[in-house]
């Protein structure tokens, strides 16, 4: 950030925290065991709050992508393949 901008910069970044920060914007849940939760980076912000680790009380955490070009692709191949349209429920 330019110095002349700065200003600009951190009076952004705090309203910024505010919105963020703001119990209205805020889910908050407890993971049971056995818990998967999938989240777009894209699109969410997300955090965690802290805890204590103990031998009873421990976090796993497994990392993953996925090539939405290559997976939208296969989406469209399959829905070709199947007579399918995978946006729509089948209800």
């Amino acid at each position: 950030v330019p110095h002349y901008k700065l200003t600009d910069f951190y009076n952004a970044m705090t309203q910024f925290l505010r919105y963020a920060y703001s119990p209205a914007n805020i889910i908050q849940f407890k993971l049971q065991p056995g818990t998967l939760i999938s989240v777009d980076n894209f699109r969410v912000l997300h955090g965690r709050t802290a805890f204590v680790v103990s031998p009873d009380n421990f976090r796993h955490v497994e990392g993953g992508h996925v090539d939405w070009d290559g997976a939208i692709s296969c989406m469209r191949v399959l829905e070709k393949e199947l007579n399918i349209d995978y946006r729509t429920p089948n209800i």
